[in-house]
């Protein structure tokens, strides 16, 4: 069972604690140039950006087959989480190089007994907001097309 004094005790140091984390969120205060709380291991509007437009931009990626079926390439189609389909093989497709949409067509060819797809077209829209409204600009669309020559059938 507790004593009096050690229930007192442990109630000041909790108090000191409460204390001293209150102290704590002085110290901004106190230095202005302290953008760093003196606790905490990130500081939340260090490395901020002054307002501007903001660009994003949707892909829409369709395999053509032999026989001239579109198929839109999705997550769900390829078995593959977006960011991995966007990180290995449509950005690098978009910045022109055809290591990703030729290793995309040889997955999706893997699964496939008949009718193998041929041409991967990368569509890109790029969207920027700004404080006047909202602008939309189509980039042409990348098209990769499977050499017959240098396949591996």
């Amino acid at each position: 069972m507790d004593s009096g004094f050690f229930r007192r005790h442990r109630r000041t140091f909790i108090s000191c604690a409460i204390v001293l984390v209150v102290v704590l969120h002085l110290v901004p205060l106190i230095y202005p140039r302290a953008r760093v709380w003196p606790f905490h291991f990130y500081a939340m509007y260090r490395n901020s950006i002054p307002a501007g437009p903001v660009f994003t931009r949707v892909r829409h990626v369709f395999a053509t087959s032999a026989s001239g079926k579109i198929q839109a390439i999705t997550p769900q189609y390829a078995r593959l989480s977006k960011f991995h389909l966007d990180a290995v093989y449509f950005r690098p497709m978009a910045r022109g190089d055809s290591q990703g949409p030729a290793s995309l067509l040889a997955k999706l060819n893997s699964r496939r007994e008949e009718d193998p797809f041929i041409e991967i077209r990368l569509e890109e829209t790029k969207y920027t907001v700004t404080d006047t409204g909202m602008a939309r600009q189509d980039s042409p669309p990348m098209t990769y097309r499977q050499d017959r020559r240098t396949s591996t059938e």
